[in-house]
């Protein structure tokens, strides 16, 4: 269980990364810290849901803010929060 909460978290962090956000803190907000547009917001929720085989419901998009958020709300979905 605390392996996969890491790797959520290193998923998270990385495809923020390849975005082209080199420094990601869990509480850096997507849109106002990062400068994340929505659409990249939802590619990256796109391929959190192939990687872990899940769906991410659209209410929880409106939920996201922080990348903590985000790792929070798929650690939900996978049942180990």
């Amino acid at each position: 269980k605390e392996n996969l909460m890491e790797t959520v978290q290193e998923k998270v962090i990385h495809l923020i990364q390849k975005i082209g956000v080199e420094e990601v803190k869990p509480e850096a907000s997507l849109m106002d810290d990062l400068g994340l547009e929505s659409l990249q917001i939802y590619t990256m929720l796109s391929d959190l849901e192939i990687l872990f085989s899940i769906r991410i419901p659209e209410k929880v998009l409106m939920r996201v803010d922080t990348v903590q958020d985000m790792v929070n709300e798929i650690q939900k979905i996978l049942g180990v929060s």
